[in-house]
């Protein structure tokens, strides 16, 4: 495994983070206008009613977030055991900024009270610190 693999992979464990918070913003509107449309008075119209329900449960399925949720999960598997084994200034950092998608790396730098590019050379280091704790436990050479 390379360093860019590994950077390629947590990037990909933060864009599944971001999309599934996303989703679920989506999905919580929806069941919102649903509820909504549920609950509001009277019998007029209750066809175009229930046609916006149908509507707004199809785009709840469509975002097929239980899905999503197990490939990224699948992915995040495949890292958590060895950010574990990191120190935990290094775990802290990879997994505000790619696990939990905390923010930036400005708002990271803040958080700790470090420069920004303090937070980019640490981040860099603690991916190169994951690389060897992966090599080694694969077993192989060079790391």
């Amino acid at each position: 495994m390379t360093l860019k693999e590994i950077k390629k992979d947590l990037r990909r464990i933060q864009h599944f983070e971001r999309v599934l918070k996303s989703k679920r913003i989506i999905e919580n509107q929806c069941r919102e206008r649903i509820e909504y449309l549920k609950t509001s008075g009277g019998d007029s119209d209750t066809g175009e009613r229930d046609r916006i329900v149908y509507e707004l449960e199809a785009t709840i399925k469509q975002l097929n977030i239980p899905d999503f949720i197990r490939r990224g999960t699948v992915l995040k598997n495949r890292y958590i055991q060895y950010i574990n084994m990191l120190e935990e200034q290094d775990q802290a950092l990879i997994n505000l900024y790619y696990i939990n998608c905390f923010g930036t790396q400005g708002k990271i730098a803040r958080m700790f009270n470090y420069s920004e590019e303090w937070v980019k050379k640490r981040l860099h280091s603690a991916c190169e610190n994951l690389l060897n704790i992966i090599n080694k436990a694969n077993g192989i050479e060079g790391a």
